[in-house]
């Protein structure tokens, strides 16, 4: 029986017969046939499969990350700062509307009307800088109008001022918006955008709390000094 199965020739069928494993002396049709199944697939579908290949490795190789530019890294400080200026005026807004003779009404007209612009902004932007795909001038356009408006905050006289205010700061923030995030979208490739979204993010909450403990620390000078 053992002389009468090697002498078998190999016809697709029984244990010689598996693709991939190659018996010696003996035909392997399995293989051949897998070979030439292979050789059929089209070059544009191989290239394909390869590009796929290589992108997924670059987004699982954590060495792949290549270091952040330097717009991203400017828009991050940009926006750094801008919090932390505007974070050092936000807390004092209630106290400064119930000095103008305001309450939580006035409050709550002055975030709904600012914030209800800054979206209706967000919107337009957007389209305007996929449009001209120029994001430079809107990110400095509302970067800048942001800036000349909270100054005018010491020339307020009644509530409907405050209000004004608030709403040309969040002008400046409907109009950058859009066009800044696209700007780090834009610089960095698909597969390091999280990490350059990220550290923006860093910054701009950074921001925030640099200019909440600014306040703070003014705050309990002037009530140490007043004791």
């Amino acid at each position: 029986r053992l002389v009468g199965v090697v002498g078998q020739p190999d016809t697709g069928v029984g244990p010689t017969s598996l693709p991939g494993v190659r018996t010696p002396g003996l035909p392997n049709h399995g293989a051949t046939r897998a070979v030439g199944q292979s050789r059929n697939v089209s070059p544009r579908a191989d290239a394909v499969s390869r590009a796929m290949a290589t992108q997924r490795d670059h987004v699982h190789d954590p060495r792949s990350s290549l270091p952040l530019p330097r717009t991203v890294i400017a828009l991050g400080w940009v926006s750094l700062l801008t919090d932390a200026a505007s974070d050092m005026i936000y807390p004092l807004v209630p106290a400064f509307l119930l000095s103008l003779g305001g309450g939580a009404e006035a409050l709550g007209w002055l975030e709904g009307i600012a914030e209800l612009i800054a979206a209706l902004l967000k919107l337009g932007s957007g389209r305007i800088s996929d449009r001209w795909k120029r994001r430079k001038p809107l990110i400095a356009l509302g970067y800048g109008i942001s800036a000349l408006a909270r100054p005018f905050y010491a020339l307020a006289m009644i509530p409907l001022h405050a209000v004004l205010i608030r709403a040309g700061d969040r002008v400046g923030k409907g109009l950058r918006g859009p066009a800044r995030d696209a700007m780090v979208a834009d610089a960095v490739p698909a597969a390091d955008r999280g990490n350059a979204f990220g550290f923006h993010r860093m910054m701009d909450n950074f921001g925030g709390v640099l200019g909440f403990l600014r306040t703070s620390s003014v705050a309990f000078l002037a009530a140490c000094a007043a004791l």
